[in-house]
């Protein structure tokens, strides 16, 4: 399985052999393992089909459990989650039918993952739930790494969600679970080293992140003594809580070491990462010229392999396509004439049902496109006028001092931000606040772009409008109909990558996500399409339209 390519050669090679010892359903499953690694899930669904329509699979729960999950992960591949959870629900039932609770228990991390990547975050958070209700009292070293991951995945949802305590609470479970498998038999070399080092240095960074600086050093210190932390992979998982920590100059050298290890491979996820990583630190040190540089390497780098993906994807639904045609072609040359007659009179069937569908299709997309290109001018229309209102608002400074606002929204708010005497010190400052005050506290914030820097939250923006804690929420949804701080600086962060794609049409989405600080592709998703009623894509191709 390391090597995809010499395995599938193997098994053509017993395919044609006249001793047949290899049952064929049992090949097909070789086959289908092979082009997973190789990420051609395509191929996968064919191999895995194949063995699904044969009874000894479809009939048998043990058999058709393995192919199934098989197929699971092909469909979530190709976008096409619907049927992956269907498909899950399948599994589920098989599952319990047999009392095979492991499956049943792998399967529903499966569907958290899927769940997940929809945005489906309640439905996600119940089946991590099921996943470690059903793990949790095993001794079975495999179910603990089954156990394992599903916190690992856990920890990345809380992330996401911004639930640090949660996130650290599933870490440290995590911990524990690691830790019964280190003493119990069957782990791989490496495995239980590779799991802390990963755990060790991921809650060094939340706990830094949520204030506990004494203990995130002492994780920080036992991720050092993993053999995991010497290697390209685990420097790489160090460098987040490096930065965090101020601690520039260690990351940086990191960073170096890492980006020349990729010296032969530098189209690739990892490497973007990395580059990202050296454009932040390039920051934090003030080298603004340099950062601009290696953000222009990022955006290059994010074309090239979207492009090169592309060319990919292409690729195999070519070779899908043959591999149809070749059935086809094979299955004309079987038929005889009531066949052929009965085959062509479906065919003109089809084409018929294939012309109406496609002009319902052509005709809901034309209706799509006009719903899309209005609520693209009403978007423009409304960031104009907001842009304009702020602009009259913002001629004059907010009555504490354009210079104070810029100081509290800096280095000095948070550092007053770390002891909980500052906290206290906020005044309240609601009830008189009216509507031209926020307007210029807004104006002075995207002017000065304050709503990017990554620290900036709820207590800078308190700060700043000279508000307390309790009063900044009612101030938000009155005045920016906002629920709450995050909901108002995502309102402004989407803003600022929609005016992006006006100024910057050549940019991908991707950079637009990352220029406009958000955490990941998903995520700007998830916002753009929650404030605006359309994705990123839609609206940017609305716009080049």
């Amino acid at each position: 399985m390391k090597n995809p390519d010499r395995a599938l050669a193997l098994i053509g090679k017993e395919e044609k052999s006249p001793s047949g010892g290899i049952d064929p359903l049992r090949l097909d499953l070789m086959r289908a393992w092979c082009y997973n690694v190789k990420r051609d899930y395509l191929q996968v669904e064919a191999c895995v089909r194949r063995g699904l329509a044969n009874d000894s699979i479809r009939l048998v729960p043990e058999r058709n459990i393995p192919y199934s999950r098989l197929l699971v992960e092909a469909l979530v591949r190709t976008n096409r989650y619907e049927e992956a959870i269907n498909q899950c629900d399948s599994v589920i039932g098989m599952a319990r039918t047999t009392g095979n609770w492991n499956a049943e228990a792998q399967i529903f991390c499966d569907l958290a993952s899927i769940y997940k990547q929809m945005s489906y975050n309640s439905m996600a958070e119940r089946c991590f739930d099921k996943t470690i209700s059903l793990m949790k009292d095993s001794k079975d070293v495999r179910d603990m790494a089954v156990l394992s991951t599903a916190y690992g995945d856990y920890i990345s949802f809380f992330i996401d969600q911004g639930r640090i305590d949660d996130a650290l609470s599933a870490g440290y479970k995590k911990e524990a679970v690691i830790g019964r498998m280190s003493m119990a038999p069957g782990p791989p070399p490496g495995y239980i080293d590779r799991e802390y080092g990963y755990l060790f240095t991921k809650m060094a960074f939340l706990l830094h992140t949520a204030g506990r600086k004494r203990e995130s050093e002492r994780y920080h210190a036992k991720f050092l003594s993993t053999d995991f932390s010497k290697t390209i992979e685990g420097k790489n998982y160090a460098i987040p809580f490096l930065i965090s920590s101020n601690r520039f100059r260690e990351a940086k050298a990191l960073n170096e070491e890492c980006i020349a290890a990729f010296a032969n491979d530098t189209v690739s996820y990892e490497y973007l990462q990395l580059l990202q990583h050296k454009a932040d630190i390039e920051r934090r040190l003030k080298d603004y010229q340099a950062a601009s540089i290696t953000m222009k390497r990022c955006y290059t780098l994010r074309d090239t392999i979207y492009a090169r993906e592309s060319a990919s994807e292409a690729q195999k639904f070519a070779v899908q396509f043959q591999l149809k045609e070749k059935e086809f072609e094979l299955k004309m040359a079987n038929a005889n004439a009531t066949k052929r007659n009965i085959f062509l009179t479906g065919i003109t069937i089809i084409t018929v049902l294939l012309i109406v569908l496609l002009w319902i299709a052509r005709r809901n997309l034309s209706i799509s496109k006009e719903k899309n290109k209005a609520l693209a001018n009403k978007l423009d229309k409304y960031i104009a006028e907001h842009e304009e209102h702020r602009r009259a608002y913002g001629e004059s400074v907010l009555d504490v001092g354009e210079s104070t606002l810029e100081a509290q929204a800096t280095e000095e708010a948070s550092e007053s931000l770390a002891s909980n005497s500052a906290s206290e010190s906020i005044t309240s400052g609601g009830e008189g606040f009216d509507y031209g005050k926020f307007m210029k506290m807004e104006s002075l914030i995207v002017d000065k772009k304050l709503f990017l820097e990554p620290r900036f939250g709820r207590d800078e923006l308190c700060r700043i409008a000279n508000v307390s804690k309790n009063d900044i929420s009612p101030m938000l949804r009155r005045y920016a109909g906002a629920d709450n701080v995050t909901d108002y600086i995502n309102r402004l962060k989407v803003e600022y990558s929609i005016k992006l794609m006006s100024e910057k049409p050549y940019l991908s989405i991707d950079a637009i996500a990352a220029e406009s600080n958000f955490t990941s592709r998903s995520t700007f998703y998830r916002v753009f399409q929650k404030i605006c009623g359309m994705s990123p894509a839609q609206y940017q191709k609305t716009k080049l339209e």
